[in-house]
């Protein structure tokens, strides 16, 4: 790997850990359920046959076989990502997809080099993997050099928590099962570091991108992708706000987030599965 921002280092240590192992063991639901607004992203860059793609904080690869798709064979894309469970499966897929044109780089997309990516890119995208820098600003600047002149960027990020109770409703119940964890500063890296449009603005701004635009993109999920109600309740607790808040908990925490868990889904729940409405930014610029 190349080297990581020192102030990343805690997101390297999840990702490649309790994070890591949970998304890839959940990679196939969570593509169902995300699909959606990847898919936006994608659209908004009209991508092209030939051009070279970069897909930031990849994860298991939904967007860049996707990708890799609509540049055809004399194009390429790379996923960049700083998880190794997670690139491995983006790996294993591309290889039983016979993607040949998808290549995955273990990379701080904060410090990393257009080296380490290979070389200029037409173009950036990302589905959810652009909110956990401890600097986004020196992120974004950096990812900067990664395209040529003209280049262009889309990602999407979630909105506010209260615009997406779905996701945020566990985590508040589960707080008072750990009173001595301290409160969650809202612009840390995580799900909502991206919620106000006016912030995105400003760091795209800061870090030298041009023609900032962020649109409302509100998107319907099946959540977890499952009609199952004890997959989608287990879900809940291994991937996102939960699932941090449960590193290290012990079995009395673990126990009573499970109780908090079905009491959440039960308010969703409906015939088929959990069908919500995920609020997020679709954000591009150009450089």
């Amino acid at each position: 790997m190349s080297r990581i921002a020192p102030d990343n280092e805690t997101q390297r240590q999840y990702w490649n850990e309790p994070g890591g192992s949970a998304w890839t063991d959940w990679q196939e639901r969570m593509d169902v359920q995300l699909a959606p607004m990847g898919d936006a992203a994608i659209e908004a860059l009209r991508v092209q046959p030939g051009e070279r793609v970069v897909d930031i904080g990849c994860g298991c690869g939904h967007t860049t076989l996707q990708v890799a798709e609509l540049v055809g064979r004399t194009g390429a894309v790379v996923g960049l990502d700083i998880s190794a469970p997670m690139l491995a499966r983006c790996v294993q897929r591309a290889a039983t997809s016979s993607v040949a044109n998808a290549s995955f780089v273990l990379a701080d997309a904060q410090v990393a080099s257009v080296d380490d990516i290979g070389g200029a890119a037409d173009v950036l995208v990302s589905r959810f993997g652009v909110m956990f820098f401890a600097d986004p600003v020196a992120a974004f600047s950096n990812m900067l050099t990664f395209v040529k002149p003209g280049g262009r960027l889309s990602f999407v990020c979630w909105q506010t928590p209260s615009a997406n109770g779905w996701m945020s409703a566990l985590g508040r119940e589960l707080v008072g099962l750990f009173p001595d964890r301290p409160p969650l500063d809202p612009i840390a890296p995580g799900p909502f570091a991206f919620a106000d449009p006016d912030r995105i603005r400003a760091i795209l701004t800061a870090s030298g991108w041009e023609g900032v635009r962020v649109t409302n993109c509100i998107r319907t999920m099946h959540l977890f992708g499952t009609s199952d109600f004890d997959t989608a309740v287990e879900g809940s607790l291994q991937i996102g706000v939960a699932a941090r808040l449960l590193v290290g908990a012990t079995d009395e925490q673990k126990a009573g987030a499970r109780s908090k868990a079905e009491e959440v889904m039960r308010t969703m729940w409906a015939e088929g599965g959990a069908m919500v409405d995920g609020a997020c930014w679709l954000v591009t610029a150009t450089r």
